[in-house]
Parts: structure tokens; sequence; C-alpha cells
């Protein structure tokens, strides 16, 4: 099963697409990081992530804690998730799905006039 989620990677290795090869593969390993959904192919069970440190993971149903991936549209998604290795392989592990807090909108004034005689 994991020769068929490698070869689904195929993208990945595409120049601009794979991770920064400077970087060190245990730098944030394990670590808690933020980033957004790309997209993810509920039919096919995997999809990818960006990093806020602009790297591109590859995550599948498997990477979401309990199993809740996202269903229908959910690109620009926030989410928190681990960094994890695959084969080899930088993936995404432990996605969390980020509740996006509530703009908090301006009090309205309300209309009338307000009175000069107290």
């Amino acid at each position: 099963m994991n020769e068929r989620r490698l070869a689904d990677l195929s993208d990945a290795s595409k120049p601009g697409l794979a991770a920064d090869p400077d970087r060190e593969s245990g730098e944030i390993e394990g670590a808690a990081v933020k980033g957004t959904m790309l997209w993810f192919d509920e039919a096919k069970d995997y999809g990818f992530i960006l990093t806020d440190e602009g790297e591109r993971l590859y995550v599948d149903r498997e990477g979401f804690v309990d199993g809740n991936a996202p269903v229908g549209r959910c690109a620009r998604l926030a989410v928190e998730l681990s960094i994890g290795d695959l084969d080899g392989e930088r993936v995404a592990v432990d996605v969390s799905l980020v509740a996006e807090e509530p703009t908090r909108r301006a009090r309205r004034r309300s209309g009338g006039f307000r009175s000069s005689w107290s």
C-alpha cells in the first residue's frame, strides 16, 4: 500500500514542488506546524498541505486526527499538523482543521439624535 501512495507522489518531485533541499530533515519534525490545505481528493484519499514555511507536504486520510479528512472544498482551510517520515519522504501527520474565529464587527451606533439637554 505504501508503494501506491508513493507512486501518487510523482508530482511532488517536479521542480519547485518538492521540499526545500537545504532544510534538514529533522528540523521541525514532530513539532506542531501551521499550514493551509491545498487540496484533498476524497475518492483517492490523499492531498497536499502547504506549511507556513512554504513546504508542500503529502497527506492521506490516515494522516488526519481520528480520520476526519475534509469533505468538499477545502482549499485554503487552516490546519495544524506534525511532520513525519514515510519511506524517506516528509509527510503531514496528526493533521487537524483549525476552527477559524469569526471576525469581530464594529458596534453599530444608534440612528437617533443625541439630546443636548440632560
